[in-house]
């Protein structure tokens, strides 16, 4: 299967680091979420819309959008943040302050016995930090 692959390389400060990527992730999970669809009936549904929400970077200069989702913020947040601390405890240590973080999109294809299921992205998101 063909991926794409996009390679997105930074030099930042350290302080920028979080929402410089947290504004590159929301973005594209912004434009790959699709709206809510409801069937009603069997040949009948609707498809709402999903919250969106304008977030302004403290440290920068620039406001992004993202889905108004606590439990998506709280998950980019957290894998984020979990990265941002290792580059710093890269700085602490005397190493030089490079990392990358990726975002994949896949597809989960069903196990058959005696298989594990199998997982193939289609699209993938690489940010390479340097600080």
């Amino acid at each position: 299967m063909n991926v794409r692959s996009y390679m997105l390389d930074f030099t930042l400060e350290s302080q920028h680091v979080k929402e410089v990527v947290s504004s590159i992730f929301h973005t594209v999970l912004l434009h790959r979420t699709f709206g809510k669809i409801s069937y009603k009936k069997e040949s009948t549904y609707s498809i709402g819309t999903l919250g969106v929400k304008d977030n302004d970077c403290g440290r920068i200069d620039f406001t992004y959008c993202s889905v108004n989702n606590a439990q998506l913020s709280a998950d980019i947040e957290k894998q984020v943040s979990q990265f941002h601390s290792e580059l710093r405890g890269s700085v602490n240590a005397g190493l030089t302050r490079n990392g990358v973080i990726t975002l994949e999109f896949y597809e989960r294809k069903k196990a058959r016995w005696p298989f594990a299921a199998e997982l193939f992205t289609w699209e993938n998101y690489v940010t390479g930090q340097a600080c």
